[in-house]
């Protein structure tokens, strides 16, 4: 084969192959640029579990291209000490990371960032009744409202 006719094959069979690597799933997280995430907050999450009959839940929404996470964190039944976030897989305990209010921003670093779509935090909030933790959640992607 000479090097003219394979200078002509090359694009033709670009052209052939180029349909099939474009499908896509539409609702592929990475093609958007926010992101929705949830932590439901119960006593049974602790580790070890609490007594507690106290919930609560966080929300958020994470801008990729900020790397800027706004979160609300409501709870009952509770009157909390404090609202942190700490990194670790669900059913691990690990270090503090944020400490939170009922509401605010946080900007993620690239690390935090892949922390928290790989579901690698958790949401927690003492009390005086319980000040090693009294609701705990680990925050995951919202699947009913996943992407906007």
């Amino acid at each position: 084969m000479t090097r003219k006719s394979l200078l002509v094959m090359v694009p033709a069979l670009l052209a052939l192959t180029l349909p099939f690597s474009s499908c896509e799933n539409d609702k592929d997280p990475d093609k958007f640029n926010t992101l929705n995430f949830e932590a439901p907050l119960s006593a049974r999450n602790m580790i070890p579990a609490s007594s507690s009959s106290a919930t609560g839940s966080f929300t958020g929404k994470y801008n990729k291209a900020t790397r800027v996470l706004s979160y609300t964190v409501t709870t009952q039944g509770v009157t909390p000490t404090y609202i942190r976030i700490y990194r670790g897989a669900p059913g691990t305990i690990g270090p503090q990371e944020f400490v939170l209010s009922n509401s605010g921003n946080l900007t993620l670093t690239p690390a935090q960032e892949n922390d928290l779509i790989f579901r690698n935090y958790y949401v927690q909030v003492g009390s005086a009744n319980n000040p090693a933790g009294e609701i705990r959640g680990n925050i995951m992607q919202n699947r009913a409202n996943p992407i906007e």
